[in-house]
């Protein structure tokens, strides 16, 4: 998880989605295959991220990479960037976008 993500977790230790977002991550995300009930899109314009859907909030996330995959030898895995109400969403897949380009995660 991103410095953000940890962040905007922290932020809604005293909200009922607290709860609820934390399962979504460290319990659904990682399990294989992802569970039928779990609501996670491709971001239109925006490959590789992803956002799931969890009551008013949305997890973006995206696949390691494979250097990301080999540094911590595993076969699979997640980086979550940021936990956020979904009125936010346009303004953060912006924000994204440009912080992703600028690190070299994706191209346009």
């Amino acid at each position: 998880m991103s410095k953000k993500a940890f962040k905007d977790l922290k932020r809604l230790r005293s909200t009922n989605a607290y709860e609820k977002v934390k399962k979504a991550i460290e319990e659904d995300l990682r399990t294989e295959p992802h569970p039928q009930n779990l609501d996670i899109k491709f971001l239109k314009a925006n490959k590789p991220w992803m956002r799931m859907r969890v009551g008013s909030h949305r997890v973006l996330f995206r696949p390691l990479s494979k250097a990301e995959l080999a540094k911590y030898s595993a076969k699979r895995g997640f980086a979550v960037e940021r936990i956020i109400d979904r009125k936010e969403l346009e303004t953060v897949i912006a924000k994204l976008r440009l912080s992703a380009k600028r690190r070299g995660l994706i191209s346009f």
